[in-house]
């Protein structure tokens, strides 16, 4: 830099003063108005946050509200039917259209009642239907279904229940006679107290509202997030903004009110029309909802904003103040801030020109070190693409020609591969080219700057968004994707695919015995093993935990062909997770196996719910058919699970409405004196024809439901007991109680026993627990202690179907057993079957031995009872002596 005398460098110094103010002063300017700009937008994007959720939360609750008068539809369709097809028959069962009913009402615990009208509009089907019948007769809803065969559902509008005198929503399909003619209508209701106690569920802030509008827009239902809701059911009164987006969209739209409106409240609405049904949700929020939040940046703005002014002041008066100080080195500060910037461009980027009439390049140091190569080294065009990553060479060559060819600007991301260490970098090059005066281009220049770092965040991103973090598979995300795009490619070639889910057989023992790190390793193999059985073009995705789901496409037009071919696929993969795993800490290797479930898809028929839904129902089937299977999906199968499914919720159901009962079979001794009674769980559904133990017992064991149930046996027995304690005839008498396994290796189970016989005053003596031989085989040692635990309370034990498992006297000997219980399979063929005779004589004679009593079951005739007396048989229990029965039907035999 020219050297300047010490006048003129102050002079200078006085004029760059000058710039350094005036600079200073445009830049406060400008951090406020930037500071301004920053707020409104802020304000603007806290209005639009608003509208957004309130846009969101309609269309929640819109869901929501669909959803529920889906679920109402199908029990109606499914309850006319049922109705038409008695009226059909010529003979009507009342009863047993009534109990239809119930049990579809039964289905929707939202459902306040479900009953159905003769073509005359009189109620005389349903759950508590009045006497005389309630005439329905004069309603809109049945004028309009008798009227019209073809109306479909009617949603009525809120009506206040001739019988409940309350709010109710109504809605009804018509019943129609063989010939189509008008039978009656069946109905279905919710109170409306229970749609607002629905909306009151959603998480709202204070001052909001949810409304249920229906398809003439009258109110059905409002909550409001605070203490007073001043709108009534019925209502149509609309306030003038929502009427102008109305006008303006009458399906969906936002609009804000102002504090005019019934509750003086100003509020940001948003409002969805269901296509389906007609009804209108509204929600609205208060619309100073992002009041607090735009304070907040406010604050944070303005608080930068007065930092850079001070620091800009600050930094204004330090440079004045060493410029006063030192104005012989303002050159010298000048040339060197110059130098410190022009090292900071260099830093980031490198410099190129590409002579386009020499072939040659020409760089930077920085280029040169970008590559991985010598300062220099970088000779003709050829040379630079074969640092180019093959996958982007082509297309590099091409794109380059074309921007030559067109007088393009160079603008590209691409890959590189470094010479000198084999790194992989990714760059960002931008450049324009020179022409000469007639146009011609000679020569390309511009910069390139290392990007690597970047789109490895990228790349980072979107495996945390569309891959699984521990298998690196898909996870459910980019499988609904490519489940979506198969559809379609389905559809448009006909061609079948195959949708499977998969889990790993008992994985979750591994994972409790071995630990999750164990487990892990599992998985990581297994998704390796399932990859490599399948093709690149198929997909594989962790949903969670150990299931894994497997979409193959393009399997062929042929249905047979298609399923031949996924099950040769499925058995593939259940072949290959079979083979051992080395995953154990400890070297030793493990045996896992796995169940499947297949359904077939072609084109956009199903959902891809349903699809898979239909896989998990034939993976459950695959599991309940012993495992390390697999199984295709069908309708019986689909049916099948919600047949269990029902069964399960009426089940749950049973205790609250007191459907159980116990029915009590005698037990007699050697001669033929009654000395109690074994207790047998019954379930009456409705009130009703009873379910078999067969089938509900299981499913009750299945999900839990056994533990809440096997308590209410034990409560109900003791009570007898104490009741029976008060007659002399039934005082001595014991009541003999099944046990499930899984009730009694709950830890509370001793106390819940003891708490029982506390409470009911009952004998302990008197009780008697029947267990069976999978009770006490698991885990003996804690069986025999909790056993003694009980024992000491006094209650005696028996040893349910004895014979049947695995019984054996090293078990037998050890067990604190006051009796067994020698099963009614050996029992039936006694007097013919010489082998079940020989077995029932072992039992009595290893039991005598043991100094445990005997008692055999299913005793039905003369013959029975007369060889297991001469075998030393002393007490029995069967037919012979008397069915199961209800408590009411012992007075006679206690006469």
């Amino acid at each position: 830099m020219e050297q300047r005398s010490p006048p003129a460098a102050n002079r200078l110094l006085h004029d760059y003063r000058h710039i350094l103010y005036s600079g200073v002063a445009v830049a406060i300017v400008v951090v406020i108005a930037v500071a301004m700009l920053a707020l409104l937008h802020f304000r603007q994007e806290a209005q639009s946050q608003v509208s957004v959720t309130t846009q969101n939360l309609a269309k929640s609750v819109e869901q929501t509200i669909e959803g529920v008068i889906d679920t109402i539809d199908v029990v109606l369709l499914a309850s006319s039917d049922e109705i038409s097809r008695q009226i059909a028959s010529g003979h009507p069962d009342k009863q047993a259209i009534t109990r239809f009913l119930a049990h579809q009402q039964q289905q929707l615990p939202h459902l306040d009642l479900l009953r159905a009208t003769t073509e005359t509009g009189a109620t005389i089907y349903g759950l508590g239907v009045p006497s005389p019948p309630a005439s329905n007769g004069d309603r809109d809803y049945f004028q309009l279904l008798r009227d019209n065969p073809h109306a479909g559902l009617v949603i009525a509008k809120p009506i206040v229940g001739k019988i409940s005198k309350s709010w109710i929503w109504l809605m009804a399909r018509r019943i129609d006679k063989a010939d189509g003619s008008f039978a009656g209508v069946v109905y279905g209701s919710l109170f409306i107290d229970e749609i607002e106690k629905m909306l009151a569920k959603i998480d709202m802030q204070a001052g909001s509202v949810i409304a249920l509008r229906d398809a003439s827009l009258a109110l059905i239902a409002r909550k409001s997030f605070q203490a007073t809701s001043p709108l009534a059911i019925g209502d149509t009164r609309l306030s003038n903004p929502f009427k102008e987006a109305l006008s303006i969209n009458a399906d969906e739209g936002s609009y804000i009110s102002d504090n005019s409106n019934a509750d003086g409240v100003s509020r940001s609405y948003s409002y969805r029309r269901n296509p389906k049904y007609g009804f209108t949700v509204l929600v609205g929020i208060p619309a100073d909802a992002g009041k607090e939040e735009w304070h907040r940046q406010i604050a944070a703005v303005s608080g930068l904003a007065l930092a850079l002014i001070v620091s800009s002041l600050i930094f204004a008066l330090l440079i004045g103040r060493s410029w006063r100080r030192q104005e012989q080195y303002v050159a010298s500060l000048e040339a060197n801030e110059n130098a410190l910037r022009e090292a900071q461009v260099i830093a980031n980027l490198g410099h190129y020109y590409f002579d386009l009439r020499t072939d040659r390049w020409t760089s930077s140091d920085i280029l040169d070190d970008i590559f991985g190569i010598d300062a220099g080294y970088l000779r003709d065009s050829q040379h630079w693409l074969e640092l180019v990553d093959a996958d982007f060479r082509n297309e590099m060559q091409a794109y380059l020609q074309r921007v030559i060819d067109e007088r393009l600007a160079f603008d590209h991301e691409y890959r590189i591969v470094r010479p000198r260490d084999g790194q992989t970098r990714w760059v960002y090059g931008k450049g324009s080219l020179r022409l000469d005066p007639l146009g011609t281009p000679i020569a390309l220049q511009g910069t390139i700057q290392d990007i690597t770092v970047s789109k490895l965040a990228e790349e980072q991103i979107r495996n945390l968004a569309y891959f699984d973090a521990l298998t690196a598979l898909p996870n459910r995300r980019l499988l609904m994707d490519r489940l979506g795009q198969a559809l379609i490619a389905s559809n448009r070639t006909q061609e079948f695919g195959a949708l499977m889910i998969l889990d790993l057989d008992n994985f979750k023992a591994l994972n409790d015995t071995q630990g999750h790190d164990t487990g892990d390793r599992l998985l990581v193999e297994a998704a390796q093993r399932i990859e490599a059985c399948l093709r690149q073009e198929d997909t594989v995705s962790r949903l969670g935990g150990d299931e894994f789901v497997v979409m193959v496409e393009g399997l062929g037009q042929d249905e047979t062909f298609a399923a031949t071919q996924a099950e040769m696929i499925a058995e593939k993969i259940r072949a290959a997770l079979s083979l051992p795993y080395s995953v154990k800490s400890n070297g030793e290797s493990y045996q896992s196996t796995s169940s499947i479930g297949l359904t077939l898809f072609r084109g956009q028929g199903l959902a891809i719910d349903v699809l898979l839904k239909q896989a998990d129902v034939a993976l459950y089937q695959a599991k309940g058919a012993g495992r390390n299977t697999l199984r295709f999906f069908n309708l019986r199968m689909q049916e099948a699970i919600e047949s269990r499914s029902a069964l399960e919720a009426a089940l749950r159901n049973g205790l609250q409405l007191q459907e159980f009962q116990l029915y009590y079979q005698p037990q007699v001794d050697q001669v033929g004196r009654l000395t109690g009674a074994e207790a047998l769980l019954r379930w009456f559904p409705g009130g009703g024809e009873g379910v078999s133990p067969v089938r509900f017992i299981p499913l009750a064991e299945e999900t839990g439901l056994i533990i809440p149930i096997g308590l209410w046996v034990l409560e109900t027995a003791c009570a007898q007991l104490r009741l029976w304690a008060e007659s002399p005839v039934s005082s001595e008498f014991q009541i003999a109680v099944n046990v499930s396994a899984r009730q009694f290796r709950q830890v509370e189970f001793v106390d819940q026993v003891r708490s029982c016989l506390e409470r009911s005053g009952a004998r302990p003596c008197l009780l008697k627990l029947e267990l069976t031989e999978g009770v006490v085989l698991e885990n003996v040692e804690e069986v025999i202690s909790r056993m003694l635990q009980i024992k000491a309370l006094g209650v005696s034990f028996s040893l349910d179907d004895f014979g049947t498992g695995f019984s054996s006297l090293s078990y037998l000997k050890r067990l604190p057993l006051n009796q067994v219980k020698i099963d009614q399979s050996f029992v039936r063929d006694i007097a013919i079957d010489p082998n079940d005779a020989a077995i029932v004589r072992a039992i009595i004679a290893m039991s005598k031995s043991l100094g445990i009593d005997v008692i055999a079951e299913g005793v039905e005739s003369e013959a029975q009872l007369h060889f297991l007396h001469e075998s030393g048989c002393t007490n029995y229990q069967g037919y012979l002596f008397g069915k199961p029965m209800p408590i009411g039907d012992w007075k006679q035999i206690l006469s």
